[in-house]
């Protein structure tokens, strides 16, 4: 049988789709890992400024170091427990998307300004339960937290299932449930400080959808999270 001895090859194929979503993924992981260390030097920028007061100004290359990897380390468990790569796609109106960023942007400043106020600055050795500012400000959090993460689990439990509510609720619950436990551990021994980087990571960890309330906690505690890294450092449970 005669064959050719040169043959035209057929043109190469398209570069495949499948590569569409690791592109994407990739620049959502980079553009949110990015915002965070903006948001670090935010901070910095109005420590600089004394704003709070009692900011650390000066900081070595090890504070740099340390606070940036663990901005960084949280920011890839946000990403991942938030289905960010998935949910962001979701978005119709981009512009939600510019106010979420402007909302993360603001946060810290904001909480800056509300740390001034008297009594906003506790721990858990002085913190009492009475007609006092922290007592007040923490309750008034805790029952509003509470309202919407209420809501928030009927909307999982109506629209997702039983199934996702259980797998949402549960992981939550780990992570709010290693911090407690440590912080009585830790207490009976040293003077613990929940510090607020904490409690903004923890908020961040409630979103899980491309709903309102998931973006708003998202950003929120993204912010609250590398303010109080960038104002005070990267620090543990406990006072130092």
């Amino acid at each position: 049988m005669y064959q050719a001895f040169l043959e035209i090859e057929n043109p190469p194929l398209p570069a495949k789709k499948k590569y569409d979503n690791f592109i994407k993924n990739t620049i959502i992981i980079g553009g949110y890992l990015l915002l965070l260390i903006i948001g670090l030097l935010e901070a910095r920028l109005m420590c600089y400024y004394d704003l709070p007061y009692d900011c650390r100004k000066t900081i070595n290359n090890w504070n740099i170091y340390e606070n940036t990897t663990n901005i960084l380390e949280k920011g890839m468990v946000l990403i991942l427990i938030s289905n960010l790569t998935i949910n962001i796609k979701k978005i119709v109106r981009k512009l939600s998307l510019l106010l979420y960023i402007i909302l993360f942007l603001i946060t810290g400043p904001i909480f800056a300004l509300a740390g001034e106020f008297p009594g906003m600055q506790t721990s858990l050795a002085t913190f009492t339960v009475g007609f006092n500012i922290s007592f007040i400000v923490y309750l008034s959090c805790l029952i509003l937290i509470t309202v919407l993460l209420s809501y928030e689990l009927y909307i999982i439990l109506r629209y997702h299932g039983k199934l996702y509510l259980v797998c949402y609720g549960f992981s939550r619950f780990l992570i709010i449930l290693y911090y407690f436990i440590f912080s009585l551990l830790l207490s009976k021994e040293y003077n613990i400080h929940i510090h607020h980087l904490y409690i903004g990571y923890i908020i961040a960890c409630l979103a899980h959808d491309n709903k309102f309330i998931s973006w708003i906690s998202l950003s929120i505690g993204s912010g609250i999270m590398v303010q109080g890294i960038g104002s005070y450092n990267f620090a543990t449970i406990i006072q130092d």
